[in-house]
């Protein structure tokens, strides 16, 4: 950024995303969609949405990027990764994986899972969303399970919860329920679990998909 607040782009930018982001046989395939920064240290982690693997990146005092390594977000039960935060202690990482309804908890501290570490994430667990009834057929299946999406993920200040909104998905715009906030608690051991019923949000135009969450 310039002493006037304009933007440039540094030497080495844009950088082509990781290989295994990259969908078809096309070097341009390559896609990633969520982005977030460690904490305390030069690293951002994003995510590719399509091959769902969780990427790892350094960053120098011009902020050009290096890539380190990635890993998967969780298998079957983990796919369509969107989104990814840091626990405000450097400890985890979170994904939220849209086409499963669910959340993908890693250790990056070194203290729940052996060898992990901020530059190598280990998957601790994957957490399967709430889905109120009744619910509905599966949109787009093998890339959208559920009527209700995971979307954007936001932990609180102290990293004792994680948020998560929720839209509905089904083809035909007719489950409103599918429009939640979930509330997860974090757990000693990093992962998290949803002790209680989401909230609905309620009072939308039909049709209308809420992606973003904030929390103060």
């Amino acid at each position: 950024m310039d002493p006037n607040g304009r933007l440039t782009e540094n030497p080495g930018s844009p950088l082509r995303p990781f290989l295994a982001a990259q969908v078809t046989s096309d070097i341009n395939s390559r896609y990633v969609l969520g982005m977030w920064q460690h904490p305390t240290l030069p690293i951002v982690y994003a995510t590719s949405v399509v091959t769902n693997r969780l990427a790892v990146y350094t960053y120098n005092s011009e902020g050009q990027l290096t890539f380190v390594t990635d890993v998967a977000v969780g298998g079957a039960n983990a796919v369509t990764v969107c989104w990814v935060v840091v626990s405000p202690d450097g400890k985890y990482i979170y994904t939220s994986n849209a086409g499963s309804n669910s959340i993908s908890s890693f250790d990056i501290s070194g203290t729940v899972i052996p060898n992990s570490s901020p530059l190598s994430p280990k998957l601790i667990s994957v957490t399967p969303m709430v889905v109120p009834a009744p619910g509905g057929p599966a949109p787009i299946p093998g890339v959208f399970n559920f009527p209700t999406v995971s979307f954007q993920i936001g932990n609180d200040p102290a990293g004792e919860f994680l948020f998560a909104v929720g839209h509905e998905l089904t083809l035909n715009n007719s489950y409103p329920q599918g429009n939640l906030v979930h509330s997860l608690k974090v757990q000693p051991n990093g992962s998290v679990t949803e002790s209680c019923a989401p909230a609905q949000i309620r009072n939308i135009p039909a049709g209308a998909h809420p992606q973003g969450v904030a929390v103060l």
